[in-house]
């Protein structure tokens, strides 16, 4: 039986008349789309259009933040007035170098530290992990292995009176009642 339609409500059916409803019209398309059915071979081939775009506006990326973190050790020098003064600066920004290193113990084989070394590397460059880590709200800024190796093995080379001295200068203070900083 079809649904009431008021417009054919008490109007006796035409002999010969269909007894089903007719086809409805074609639907606009949704606001701002074109109303056109994509395959996944067509998915598949937009983003990687767009990826291709994307990847060669920041083609330049490395180069550019290779070069800043050059600018900023130069800089650093020419804060520092001599070698201490360096030394004592780099330890200061060492934990900023690598926030989050993956680290394992001398005794581990080579060979496995170049599997991990490998995977890592291999995880980073995975555009996917990428998009998921800043939907995740983590900036991710990966060093090399022999890159942390070498700000790792800087730290462990400084001379003991600049490890005292950057103790002293990254000791927390505190505010003594008369409004002055004062040593813990």
């Amino acid at each position: 039986m079809l649904p009431d339609n008021p417009q054919t409500q008490g109007t006796p059916p035409q002999q010969g008349a269909p007894t089903s409803t007719p086809p409805a019209a074609p639907q606009p398309a949704p606001v701002g789309g074109s109303g056109q059915t994509f395959t996944q071979v067509d998915v598949d081939r937009i983003v990687g259009e767009r990826l291709a775009r994307e990847r060669e506006r920041t083609k330049d990326y490395d180069t550019l933040k290779t070069a800043a973190a050059e600018l900023q050790r130069l800089k650093a020098e020419a804060i520092a007035p001599d070698e201490e003064a360096r030394k004592l600066l780099q330890g200061a920004m060492a934990p900023s170098e690598i926030s989050s290193p993956y680290a394992v113990a001398p005794e581990v084989p080579p060979e496995r530290v170049a599997a991990l070394r490998s995977a890592l590397d291999t995880t980073f460059a995975d555009p996917a992990f990428a998009v998921d880590m800043k939907q995740a709200g983590f900036a991710l800024e990966p060093k090399s292995g022999p890159q942390v190796a070498r700000i790792v093995n800087e730290l462990l080379s400084l001379k003991p009176e600049i490890l005292e001295s950057l103790r002293k200068a990254l000791q927390p203070k505190t505010w003594g009642s008369s409004g002055l900083r004062t040593e813990r």
